[in-house]
């Protein structure tokens, strides 16, 4: 049986490839595919030679580029064009699991009166990354031992679209299928051609899915097969490339609407077929048509689920009374039967929409979402906090004597804030703060620090991260100097500083230069674009850092502060061997051996939730014991890292886990010799001008799946990269050899990366960001 697959087209060739892998991919020989391109800008002449295979065959529905007609144009194309038995609607930045078509087609030889519509998942990755994580978490339920359920998130349009008619009696031959008698998308339905008898209606830019399925529904009703899945990708870069749903224009809403109540009427004519009821509710109900209860239900769970969140229904940033209240006329029409069958809650909310209540609708819709969520009803200590921020210490005008400071979050008085600190603290001391810069010389400084037993020199306040007096600070200040990215809830007020220093040059694609995000995050993009609009300014420590922030921040190169990195400061101080001697001693480190910091980052791949990431140490200590007459290994993973380092006692006079320590780079003055892998490190430790070594044990994955770098470590990196334990322990054992023959790339990348560094950055930004 031949299939049509018609994929139309706007732009997104890297998405558009996946999708014709995973057709490549089913090794299916009766495929014939109908590219229709609408308003592409893009050259897809020279699709590679292996898709060749496919049989594509490429349209154009004659729209100017960058102006397509619309998806409902390009799927009406590309049905006009198709010559196959049946059709699968496929759009471009999605893609198919393996063994998609032969799943469907065995369902179809079983139920040949019926559409087969396969499982669908919500995806943000591309497909290569999205199969690893799905490998990753198999492997991960058999190391354990248990079973869990692979819970669907669903297309947006598609989400609990389920109705309670799906479910049949035991003693029914059917009671392992599912048949539905409806559909709000036309994705991952195998559709004989011989049911479509319309075509989709080209008013509607987003919602045309509902109206052609709710027609052609009443010819067939759908089967469900769960042995495979659609992959309905999710754009995660909705600034540069929103998907269909993720694009936010005025009228989207009235559309939704409009979309909805032709919906109800073609439903309303009910099914041309004689469909097989089973569910009590459908037999106890008079001239009972499935598929207007489909669309009955379809619109409640709808609703409900959007309301009860929180959400707007059409993805939109608020939802208005006069939104909600356009549905009064649909929930009207609900019998009361269906009402019954939903929870007290669910009953009351449906009731005041249908009544036109729309405010009283809202409040049981809160309600019920704070008890379902078991919140109480003054919600969580965070959201009670964030409701004294929002409604009494946001009112109160800014305090230009109030300068706060954050270091990863309050976890450490360190990096480039500290510095920055410390030398407004020297001005203050010496009388010079308010001669100098614009804060005045009696200025509150605030350490939002969780470590109360943290050493902080000059006059200050500490404040646990996340208390009540955190969202009081940064209501009131008018300085805020951090290091990571302000919380999503913050709201930056005129007059107020917001100095971001960041952490590091970048090695690792950040944000919008990283194609798949790997974290727990999804919609990470979106943040941080939003939080980085409020940056006055964003310190940068050498050229190639400047240009990397404004790529992977989209941000103006006219507000990026390249004068170096304070937090690098104490590595060019004239005291810096007194202080290294006495860290040694504070921390118990033999002064006769040489140190090793070893100081990875976290896989963005492994985590446990948000901020939250899984660490098991790839460096084998059993192994470099053999070097402890020589050398003394502090161990030093990333603050993202949840996971402890278990030492044993007995190794105390070998290595010890530093992970806690306050600031990094007084680990660099102590140590001889660095090894890490992917962490920025290396470019603030090449200061310093000792070996560093690189132990890259997944290169491969790391490189090509999870994040790609700025540069070629291959050939830019100031020391090896080196694979295995074996590797390490050698390069230890003949650290001079490797020292010489890495001199020079390690002058040419200090040259590249460290000329700013020259104990003077603090200096320099409190000039700039603060001068008169």
């Amino acid at each position: 049986m031949k299939i049509s697959v018609i994929i139309p087209h706007y732009r997104g060739s890297a998405y558009l490839k996946d999708a014709l892998e995973s057709l490549r991919l089913q090794g299916y020989p009766e495929l014939e595919v109908l590219l229709v391109k609408d308003g592409c800008e893009e050259d897809l002449v020279d699709l590679p030679e292996e898709y060749k295979v496919l049989n594509i065959k490429v349209f154009d529905t004659g729209a100017k580029p960058g102006k397509p007609k619309g998806v409902a144009a390009a799927r009406n194309l590309g049905l006009k064009n198709a010559s196959g038995d049946y059709i699968l609607f496929l759009d471009s930045d999605d893609y198919l699991s393996d063994g998609y078509f032969s799943a469907l087609l065995d369902m179809a030889q079983k139920y040949p009166e019926a559409m087969i519509r396969s499982s669908k998942k919500k995806t943000y990755f591309k497909r290569e990354g999205q199969l690893l994580r799905e490998e990753q978490k198999r492997q991960q339920e058999q190391a354990e031992s248990s079973e869990t359920d692979d819970d669907e998130a669903e297309n947006p349009e598609d989400a609990n679209e389920g109705d309670e008619l799906d479910e049949m009696s035991e003693d029914s031959e059917a009671v392992q299928e599912r048949f539905k008698f409806g559909s709000a998308t036309v994705l991952g339905i195998l559709i004989p051609k011989r049911y479509i008898d319309t075509v989709f209606d080209e008013k509607y830019r987003y919602y045309s899915d509902l109206p052609f399925m709710s027609r052609i529904c009443r010819n067939a009703p759908i089967i469900s097969c769960r042995d495979v899945r659609y992959y309905k990708r999710t754009h995660n870069d909705a600034i540069r490339m929103p998907s269909l749903l993720q694009e936010e224009k005025e009228g989207k809403g009235k559309e939704f609407i409009e979309s909805l109540n032709d919906a109800w009427q073609s439903a309303g004519q009910g099914p041309v077929f004689t469909p097989i009821l089973t569910s009590e509710y459908a037999l106890s109900q008079p001239n009972f048509n499935p598929n207007l209860s489909y669309v009955e239900t379809y619109t409640l769970s709808y609703v409900l689920r959007k309301l009860t969140k929180g959400k707007h229904p059409v993805g939109l940033t608020k939802w208005t009374d006069k939104e909600i209240g356009a549905f009064t006329p649909f929930f009207e029409k609900i019998p009361a039967a269906k009402i019954k069958r939903y929870n007290f809650w669910k009953r009351k909310i449906i009731k005041k929409i249908a009544a036109g209540n729309v405010t009283g609708a809202r409040k049981t819709a809160n309600l019920y979402s704070m008890k379902r969520k078991k919140r109480g009803l003054l919600g969580t200590p965070m959201q009670w906090k964030w409701n004294i921020y929002k409604r009494i210490f946001r009112k109160k005008p800014v305090r230009k004597d109030i300068v706060l400071f954050e270091s990863f979050l309050g976890r450490s008085y360190g990096d480039s804030p500290r510095y920055i600190y410390e030398y407004l603290v020297k001005l203050q001391s010496e009388g010079r703060l308010s001669k100098e810069t614009n804060i005045p010389d009696n200025a509150t400084f605030i350490w939002m620090i969780d470590n109360k037993a943290a050493k902080i020199p000059g006059k200050h306040k500490q404040v646990k991260f996340n208390s009540l007096k955190y969202f009081y600070y940064v209501a009131r200040c008018s300085v805020w100097v951090t290091n990571m990215r302000q919380p999503s809830w913050y709201v930056k007020r005129d007059g107020v500083t917001l100095l971001e220093c960041w952490h590091g040059t970048p090695l690792k694609r950040l944000v919008f230069d990283m194609e798949d995000v790997h974290s727990a995050s999804p919609k990470y993009k979106m943040t941080v674009y939003n939080q980085s609009r409020m940056w006055d300014y964003l310190i940068s420590d050498n050229r190639f850092s400047t240009e990397c922030f404004m790529s992977c921040f989209l941000f103006p190169q006219e507000r990026i502060l390249e004068l170096g990195y304070p937090r690098n400061d104490l590595l060019y101080g004239d005291d810096r061997e007194e202080r290294a001697r006495a860290i040694k001693e504070k921390l118990g480190i033999p002064l006769d051996k040489k140190v090793v910091l070893y100081a990875p980052t976290w896989r963005d791949d492994d985590y446990y939730g948000p901020a939250q990431y899984k660490f098991d140490l790839p460096l084998d200590l059993e192994m470099m014991k053999s070097l402890r007459d020589e050398y003394y290994f502090v161990l030093r993973t990333h603050y993202f890292i949840a996971d402890h380092l278990n030492i044993p006692k007995e190794d105390a006079d070998f290595v010890s886990d530093q992970s806690r320590y306050n600031d990094i780079g007084e680990l660099y003055l102590i140590s001889d010799i660095l090894i890490t892998d992917y962490s920025s490190v290396f470019f603030d430790f090449a200061n310093l001008r000792r070996p560093i070594l690189f132990f890259v044990y997944d290169f491969e994955k790391y490189a090509g799946v999870l994040r790609g770098f700025y540069f070629d470590m291959t050939t830019g990196c100031p020391g090896p990269l080196l694979k295995t334990n074996g590797e390490i322990h050698d390069a230890l054992k003949n650290i001079d050899k490797v020292e010489a023959e890495y001199a020079d790339k390690y002058k040419e990348f200090c040259d590249r990366f460290c000329y700013l560094d020259d104990g003077h950055a603090s200096e320099r930004i409190v000039k700039k960001v603060f001068g008169k």
